[in-house]
């Protein structure tokens, strides 16, 4: 009686608040996924947090403290920009953000395709969704 990702794989989507602008790619796309397809962007992303992270530890301690401190808030800033740019990711292959690149390298799902792998049923306000005109 072990454990099956593919039993359990629908139970731990995010839930869909909005309607894709984009030609959507993947609907319900996977961490290992969304890592594998950052892109230059969300690697900058990832350094500018990082940074900041440091700069604001370096200038907001102590003497004695300043190494430490920014040591600490640079690693709470790469876990703030890993964050942020797996969001964007995921948001390119689900059609949220603008995905020219991912189109091209993974094609995009019909429209029945894309109903087809839609679970409804993990989506709490699919009505509200449905009502809106954009």
């Amino acid at each position: 009686a072990g454990y099956t990702w593919g039993v359990y794989q629908n139970l731990f989507i995010m839930p869909i608040t909005h309607k894709p602008k984009y030609p959507v790619v993947n609907p319900t796309p996977t961490l290992r996924q969304s890592l594998y397809n950052m892109n230059f962007q969300d690697y900058l992303q990832i350094t500018a947090f990082t940074a900041a992270g440091y700069t604001w530890g370096w200038f907001q301690a102590r003497k004695p403290f300043k190494s430490a401190n920014s040591r600490f808030l640079m690693f709470i800033g790469l876990g703030a920009g890993l964050t942020y740019a797996q969001l964007g990711s995921s948001q390119r292959l689900m059609g949220l953000e603008p995905n020219a690149r991912e189109v091209q390298l993974y094609g995009a799902l019909s429209a029945e395709e894309v109903e087809r792998r839609q679970i409804r049923a993990s989506t709490p306000n699919i009505d509200l969704i449905d009502s809106e005109d954009s």
